[in-house]
């Protein structure tokens, strides 16, 4: 009689060890089984630090590569990065995950001065979408307002006072929903209103309304402050706008958002009688002087007026969001408490309040997969689905298992996971399910502490770290091999962040030795840099046999057999009845003992084992 494993499998913690599959294992740490073998996970040789100043303890890194050449970005705090999903732009946002702050980008451009090949970045950090320029205190000269007669008839044209009140009421309604979410669009009623006003002047005057945008130095532009107030204009005539600034103001503009100009718009009526706002000129954002003059002197009807303004609704994004993502359509995604914020396609620094959604529940992460945004949470998950953030459908899926953890959300080839107070859930197309219902209870996924996780995509399947209090560690479920179980290491990481597709665990201190600083080193390195095997342990089910027996032989296949490098234990009722180092492939005796009914087998090792046998002789040993 004899018992043989050669195919291995992780742990499955809700079933008792006499229960389990023959393959699988009561315990292991440092082991993976992709390839039915027991091999030892690796550890690198290295630790590596930013060597940058101010960030000596980052939290958060994103590293992308350009020609062969690796570009590397560091935060302080713990963030979530988002590459603009513009095509050969190496724009980087991201938004902060455990402080309320705006969301921020830095630009890196294709080549410097005689150099077609490398990126260049100015280094700052600035906060995406800027805010639209105050109007308020805009004054505007340089007028002639033309005499009007109104005639005395009952069907007297409507006089300018009217028409002042008509626009004005448009822009304070305007001006009211534009921090609320769900809201209209904006430029119809401004636009017929303007329609309204000019359609209604002689020929000899004009209705003018202006508005200015703010640019920055990578081309983004903001919405627009629209100057409310009607001018009326002989035509010929040129407005001069002063806008003034406070002390600093422009500075800071300069600073934190990259702005370096102002765009003029003025209304125009277009062969259809209808008015929109057309580009007049941009200015320089000069920085002497108390204001900024920008002389309107584009004659009226000119064929030189430019291009309509299109940033009307580009609301900049809200701040304290969190979640950041981009859909494979380039639609960006972030969340607010119970508010899902969407982004203009392709734009990630405009995100109009009419697209949010709003969720019951309050919302805990989001992911996508293909162009489906998936809602963590505190209660049932939701699916957001379309390419086009104005028409975007919303389903609510029947599975009340709140998300627990913000950053155990993981986008996967076909859906999403994140933890949950009982497992690991999986969002795929219209359907949640407890994936690990089979692998834990309730009761052994609590010992993990599932609020602590924070979780990454590994090869073919999920890797989590957790930390109780008291133990930390990490754990691997391969999803598409559920049967192999749950794999669990030693290796701990407070963020981890992909390079290329190998997870780097950003940790305190390490190598070198006695640093108290933050470093990042591979998990599991593979290739490509130097490595060792870590020494793993895999204790098998408990074979519960019908009767009693003295199981006196074993052996261990294994790829090497180096000094010291294999232990084997065998565990009789268990009680530890027998340990030895293994030094090659031939069968070994075990320790006498009395017949036992319960056995269970563990190997320590630091290479490959293909197959274990536990045997009453050494003949049975043979197949």
């Amino acid at each position: 009689m004899h018992i043989r494993i050669n195919d291995f499998a992780g742990t499955l913690p809700k079933l008792h060890p006499t229960k389990l599959p023959d393959h699988a294992a009561q315990a292991c740490q440092n082991v993976m089984v992709e390839h039915d073998i027991l091999s030892p996970i690796n550890q690198s040789a290295t630790s590596h630090l930013s060597n940058l100043v101010g960030l000596e303890n980052f939290a958060s890194a994103m590293f992308f590569n350009h020609n062969d050449k690796t570009y590397k970005k560091y935060s302080n705090a713990i963030v979530t990065f988002a590459f603009s999903p513009v095509h050969d732009a190496y724009r980087l946002y991201w938004t902060t995950e455990n402080s309320k702050q705006p969301l921020m980008f830095n630009d890196w451009n294709v080549g410097g001065a005689g150099d077609d090949y490398n990126l260049v970045s100015d280094g700052f950090d600035y906060i995406a979408g800027m805010t639209p320029p105050v109007v308020r205190d805009v004054v505007i000269t340089g007028i002639n307002p033309p005499v009007i007669t109104p005639p005395a008839t009952p069907d007297a044209p409507t006089t300018y006072s009217m028409l002042e009140d008509i626009i004005n009421e448009v822009f304070k309604k305007v001006n009211d929903q534009k921090n609320s979410s769900g809201v209209d669009k904006k430029e119809g009623e401004i636009n017929d209103a303007v329609t309204t006003i000019i359609n209604a002047l002689p020929t000899h005057a004009e209705a003018r309304v202006y508005a200015l945008t703010y640019v920055n130095r990578f081309g983004d532009e903001s919405a627009p402050g629209v100057i409310e107030k009607v001018l009326y204009l002989t035509k010929g005539d040129t407005p001069t706008l002063t806008i003034p600034y406070a002390v600093g103001e422009r500075e800071v503009m300069v600073r934190d958002y990259g702005i370096n100009a102002i765009r003029l718009y003025r209304s125009v009526t277009n062969s259809l009688g209808v008015a929109q706002f057309l580009f007049v000129k941009e200015y320089l954002l000069t920085m002497t002087g108390d204001s900024v003059i920008i002389i309107d002197d584009m004659p009226y009807g000119s064929t030189k007026i430019g291009e309509p303004l299109v940033t009307m609704n580009y609301d900049p994004p809200r701040v304290g969001m969190k979640g950041l993502g981009v859909t494979d359509d380039g639609v960006g995604y972030a969340y607010v408490e119970k508010t899902i914020c969407l982004s203009e396609p392709y734009t990630l620094y405009a995100w109009p309040r009419f697209y949010e959604l709003s969720s019951q529940h309050t919302i805990m992460g989001l992911g996508h997969y293909d162009n489906t945004i998936v809602v963590a949470t505190t209660g049932s998950p939701m699916l957001i689905s379309g390419s086009d953030p104005e028409s975007m459908g919303v389903l609510s899926l029947p599975l009340y298992e709140g998300c627990v953890s913000s950053r155990s959300m993981v986008n996967l080839n076909h859906g999403c996971m994140y933890a949950s107070e009982n497992g690991l859930v999986l969002v795929t197309t219209n359907s949640a399910k407890l994936l690990t219902e089979n692998a834990f209870s309730t009761e052994d996924w609590q010992k993990i502490k599932p609020s602590s996780i924070h979780a990454t995509a590994y090869k073919n399947g999920y890797l989590f770290f957790w930390d109780n209090g008291v133990n930390k560690g990490s754990g691997y479920i391969d999803l598409n091999n559920g049967s192999k179980g749950v794999m669990w290491f030693d290796d701990y990481a407070l963020n981890t962040f992909l390079n290329g597709n190998v997870v780097q665990m950003i940790r305190k201190g390490g190598l070198p030795a006695g640093s108290t600083k933050s470093t990042y080193q591979t998990f599991n390195p593979e290739y490509a840099e130097a490595f060792t095997s870590k020494t793993f342990k895999w204790q098998s089910k408990t074979f519960n046999l019908d009767t009693p027996r003295r199981m006196l032989a074993a052996q261990v296949i294994a790829d090497d057999y180096p000094l010291e490098a294999i232990t084997f234990r065998v565990y009789a009722n268990k009680v530890l009845i027998h340990e030895s180092v293994v030094k090659d492939h031939k069968p070994f005796r075990i320790r006498n003992h009395s017949v036992k009914h319960d056995f269970s087998i563990e190997i320590e090792s630091s290479v490959p084992v293909r197959e274990i046998v536990l045997a009453e002789t050494m003949r049975d040993t043979i197949v």
